[in-house]
């Protein structure tokens, strides 16, 4: 992953307890961003455009989102 790869460049860079804890707290950002933002936006489209269109974006727009982390 991306923080081991940094640690071994540069041993503690993250502090004495590693970066992990802020890329988790980084991803509960994300996380809770998302949670705010998505029904807001999903009612907005329905009212808007209607559901099929709704689906359809948020189906497309989390398939273009998705990747492999190896």
């Amino acid at each position: 992953m991306v923080v081991e790869a940094l640690e071994k460049e540069d041993p503690g860079i993250f502090g004495p307890n590693g970066g992990y804890s802020r890329l988790y707290s980084i991803q509960g950002v994300a996380y809770t961003i998302g949670m705010l933002v998505g029904p807001e936006l999903a009612g907005l489209l329905t009212n808007r455009a209607g559901y099929n269109v709704m689906t359809m974006v948020l189906g497309t727009s989390e398939t273009g989102l998705r990747h492999e982390v190896d």
